[in-house]
């Protein structure tokens, strides 16, 4: 995929946004500049988070920077790129399978054409009796009329029953697709969410083992000054 900032895909972008009739797809161009804004977005809810946790205190804010932060950006980039890569895959999907359907009834429509055109060529012992019989308009010049009225009646049923099947075939084909494409997007977010829920839980913990390291350190520094108050004021009495 190409970068946003390129010409022709700025430009099919921004003419797509005024195409009220909707005749071009603009998805695809579209898709580089919501995940850029998801990207900015999630950097400048991250910076405005650390600044306001320190306006609050000194933890407050690198909880923020260090933790809260940083799972708000990963949360917000994983999740917008999951969306836009699922609705691209079932454009493409789409395009794809109407591709396939149109080269499906053009050989149908071909290979019936030459059927066609095979068939009403006449043998040549009998081309004279073939000409005089149309001419003349015998019984089995009829015959030979409605036969061939018939044949094309057939072709074209054929021609339908081929683009009847060539739709279910795609209807099908969409579907299984479709569900297969949501098993993967469902199982791949999950997937991501329960990384992520692991890595929130192991910063937490590491941040309380810290907090609870601090403390005894604290406590260990103002144990020393009691006896030594103690026995300086023994030493006046």
């Amino acid at each position: 995929m190409t970068q946003p900032f390129e010409g022709g895909r700025a430009k099919n972008f921004v003419v797509g946004l005024f195409d009220f009739r909707f005749r071009t797809m603009s998805a695809l161009d579209a898709a580089p500049w919501i995940y850029l804004i998801a990207i900015l977005g999630s950097l400048v809810a991250w910076g405005y988070g650390a600044y306001w946790g320190f306006t609050q205190s000194t933890a407050t804010g690198l909880l923020w920077s260090l933790l809260i932060g940083p799972a708000i950006f990963v949360g917000v980039t994983v999740v917008t790129r999951l969306i836009i890569e699922f609705v691209l895959a079932i454009l493409l999907l789409f395009v794809r399978l109407s591709e396939t359907r149109d080269a499906v009834v053009q050989i149908v429509e071909n290979t019936t054409d030459i059927s066609a055109q095979t068939m009403g060529l006449p043998t040549v012992p009998s081309f004279a009796r073939g000409i005089k019989n149309f001419v003349v308009g015998t019984d089995e010049g009829r015959e030979r009329r409605r036969a061939a009225a018939k044949a094309q009646q057939a072709r074209a049923e054929a021609r339908a029953s081929a683009e009847l099947a060539a739709d279910i075939a795609v209807a099908t084909a969409v579907d299984e697709a479709l569900k297969r494409t949501l098993e993967e997007a469902a199982h791949r977010a999950v997937q991501r969410s329960m990384e992520q829920q692991a890595a929130t839980e192991e910063a937490v913990l590491e941040l309380a083992v810290e907090a609870t390291l601090d403390d005894d350190a604290v406590a260990r520094d103002l144990t020393p000054d009691e006896p030594l108050d103690h026995s300086q004021e023994s030493g006046q009495r």
